[in-house]
């Protein structure tokens, strides 16, 4: 008879830790675990055998060797010893000491982490969905100092969606768009790689106290972290710097301005094409007549007719529209628009505009007697169906006060959202 083997020794209970354990070996608190798990993509894993119970949580002991060994933990613990001389100095009631010791707090960077997790940036983009719903979210939210969300950081969220919508406005890389109760979908296509996300309205949002917001700012610093790097590569395939100076951002009280966005397409569009030219001449000449050269060149021109969509359209914009959604998708499919309190207080002024509008973009029931016959009267889905479909639908079941039945909608794309 062989001798006993002791219990947690072999088998699948000697690869599985609780959280528990775990942090007790780690020598670190709660919060500080789960921070540097969300920070690592390290997440818990169910044993098939759950040996000390279904109410535990169970880490992979190859995971938690990660954890321990990681640059991260170190300045988590360094941190924390320099937190407890601050509070040790208050105690003192050594004011002035304790706030020039503060500011010397150690500092993490999670540029490590994000090339540990993402080595190509193909990866980063796969995982972008997700990093543009939250700090999207981010940028709506109020300030709270209760919940630990700060005005900083809400700044830092809303200027870097803002320089990704830019982007995606510049390059015209909008594929799809659709309303929601909870929000907007936008789906790009950056690389090959779609990409789909969620920006909610523009509304007072209210704060639910039965949410844990550290877990959630934890999310938000390190999806901030990834945004930073990839709009410096996109910024920098347009041959633009980033972040862009306050004078050289197309931006003016948070609308775009066309010429200046017109200029910069143009310029992203000569920067594709001389890439594209040199792409062409590496290509071996066999490889050219291939069906998968045939199908992506297929691509590449239902690409550019869909960015000249709206070519033809102007579209003024009512005061009721939701303008920070529609500047962007009509800008980005060729289309232009003007905005209703922008329009000159002089007659002869205003009637050289309203020559060139196409489209009156109105969210709202159109008063009788004011109809001008030369434009069309629509409602903001109308443009967002017009792009999914990929051609101009008929503007009468559009009109201002009509409710669709938006049976022309391809929903089908966004049935997994």
């Amino acid at each position: 008879m062989g001798r006993k083997i002791k219990k947690g020794i072999k088998g699948e209970a000697s690869q599985y830790q609780t959280r528990s354990n775990a942090i007790r070996g780690m020598q670190v608190n709660l919060q500080d675990f789960r921070k540097l798990c969300i920070l690592k993509g390290i997440y818990p894993r169910q044993p098939n055998k759950r040996f000390k119970g279904n109410d535990k949580t169970y880490f992979h002991v190859k995971d938690l060797k990660i954890l321990q060994h990681d640059q991260l933990l170190e300045k988590f613990r360094s941190i924390k010893a320099h937190l407890k001389k601050h509070k040790k100095y208050l105690g003192r009631r050594e004011v002035k000491i304790a706030e020039t010791h503060l500011k010397k707090t150690p500092k993490y960077n999670l540029a490590p982490v994000i090339k540990d997790r993402y080595p190509t940036f193909v990866d980063a983009l796969r995982d972008l969905d997700d990093a543009l719903c939250l700090i999207s979210l981010y940028a709506q939210l109020p300030q709270h100092e209760t919940l630990e969300v700060s005005k900083k950081e809400i700044a830092e969220c809303t200027q870097l969606y803002r320089d990704f919508m830019l982007y995606c406005t510049v390059s015209q890389v909008f594929t799809k768009a659709f309303f929601s109760i909870k929000g907007t979908y936008y789906r790009v296509e950056i690389m090959g790689q779609p990409v789909t996300w969620i920006q909610p309205y523009k509304f007072n949002q209210r704060m639910p106290f039965d949410i844990d917001y550290k877990v959630m700012g934890t999310f938000t610093e390190f999806y901030m972290g990834l945004l930073k790097f990839i709009n410096y590569k996109l910024y920098s395939d347009l041959g633009l710097t980033y972040p862009m100076g306050v004078a050289d951002l197309p931006i003016k009280e948070d609308l775009y301005q066309c010429d200046a966005i017109r200029e910069m397409q143009a310029n992203a569009r000569k920067l594709f094409e001389a890439g594209q030219a040199e792409d062409d001449n590496d290509i071996d000449a066999a490889f050219q007549d291939t069906p998968e050269m045939q199908q992506m060149k297929k691509r590449m021109e239902a690409a550019k007719s869909q960015r000249r969509l709206l070519n033809n359209s102007v579209f003024l914009l009512g005061r009721e529209t939701p303008l920070y959604i529609l500047q962007n998708l009509i800008l980005s499919f060729g289309g232009d628009f003007v905005l209703q309190d922008d329009l000159p207080e002089d007659p002869k002024e205003s009637a050289k505009i309203m020559k060139r509008i196409t489209h009156v973009c109105m969210d709202r029931p159109l008063p009788a007697g004011k109809e001008d016959k030369s434009k069309e009267y629509i409602q903001p889905q109308y443009i967002v169906d017009s792009i999914n479909n990929l051609f101009l639908l008929p503007t009468k079941p559009y009109g201002p006060g009509i409710v669709s039945k938006f049976t022309q909608i391809n929903k089908s794309n966004f049935v997994s959202l």
